[in-house]
């Protein structure tokens, strides 16, 4: 089945680097790479970009930033539990010392920079060209990595031609949080209730599970079903192409209907900023989401629990076992613009 979508070959945004341009890749709506048709879901244009806080948590509220809290461990690995593909299936983080939480006790900043960029870490849910839609479940003790499920069935998303499943390695930067209570000032919606999203568009493929250390190059504000929902556009600081790539030019994003347009690294930084604050409260307790576990063994927090907890809860979860996409995933669907016939 053909559906009618902004094509994708015109007008590309591109990223700005030492060695001049790359054109950035991206679908006309994130959500085409998964629902077709979608509705609800747009790109915002978000211009002037107004990113003023409502409040400093660290002065008005008295709950300082988060530093040197969690303990800094870099040596990650993942437990994989229960039947690939299922509801069964858990994908756990550990350290040196035992399981761990990759929301909350995996540090944003590495502690490296280079000139002006801070660099942060990043967990990879959903590796480049695949399809199985993985997410870091916030309502799950310790956050395991599990398949998103829609209307009982288990979701992935669907190749848009030429790209095969995610055009880029897909996941999230730890300790972030985007506060369902609060209206983003620059787009007039509240936050999705999830860590920030990332889309890392370097050359290699990154395993599902993997920790890498990424720089921010922009952002996109996408509007999905009444919420914000942040995309932070990064490249993994040992890609070979990194050094070259350094900002995103403010260009509109081809004529999609969306008024859609990437912002730049300032702006990205500010965004990835702000849910770091609004993460600072929610783990401390000063904002209190009954579906989100908050726990972790390394945050002096409340909400700390024990290694043996920890790897109790992983314990009490099926044995993995490897499986096989379900045949329809491999379908393709076609973009095409309003102007143009589908045929038959």
């Amino acid at each position: 089945m053909l559906w009618s979508l902004p094509r994708l070959s015109r007008g590309l945004p591109r990223v700005r680097g030492a060695s001049g341009v790359l054109p950035l890749l991206f679908p006309a709506s994130l959500n085409a790479i998964d629902n077709i048709p979608s509705k609800g879901a747009k790109l915002w244009r978000v211009d002037p970009v107004d990113l003023s806080w409502n409040h400093n948590i660290s002065e008005e509220v008295n709950v300082p930033v988060l530093q040197n809290v969690c303990k800094m461990a870099f040596n990650y690995r993942t437990v994989e539990r229960g039947e690939l593909f299922t509801k069964e299936y858990h994908m756990y983080f550990a350290d040196d010392c035992g399981i761990i939480s990759p929301v909350h006790d995996i540090p944003l900043f590495t502690g490296e920079s280079k000139d002006d960029d801070r660099y942060m870490h990043m967990v990879v849910e959903i590796p480049r060209w695949s399809n199985a839609k993985m997410e870091m479940n916030m309502g799950t003790p310790m956050n395991p990595i599990k398949q998103d499920i829609k209307k009982g069935k288990m979701r992935f998303v669907n190749n848009i031609f030429p790209h095969h499943g995610y055009p880029w390695n897909y996941g999230a930067l730890p300790q972030t949080w985007e506060n369902p209570d609060i209206i983003e000032s620059s787009t007039g919606t509240k936050g999705d209730n999830d860590p920030l999203d990332v889309c890392e568009i370097g050359t290699a493929i990154k395993p599902r599970g993997s920790v890498i250390q990424v720089k921010a190059l922009g952002a996109l504000a996408l509007i999905d079903e009444g919420e914000t929902d942040w995309k932070i556009i990064v490249i993994d600081t040992t890609d070979p192409i990194a050094d070259s790539l350094n900002d995103i030019a403010g260009k509109p994003v081809n004529q999609f209907g969306f008024n859609g347009e990437f912002l730049n690294k300032s702006t990205s930084s500010k965004v990835i900023q702000k849910c770091y604050e609004h993460w600072c409260e929610l783990i401390q307790g000063v904002v209190v989401k009954d579906n989100i576990s908050l726990a972790t063994t390394t945050c002096e927090v409340p909400s700390r629990v024990g290694r043996e907890e920890a790897q109790a809860l992983v314990d009490a979860t099926n044995e993995y076992s490897p499986s096989s996409y379900p045949p329809e995933v491999d379908r393709n669907y076609f973009i095409y613009t309003d102007q143009e016939t589908a045929g038959p």
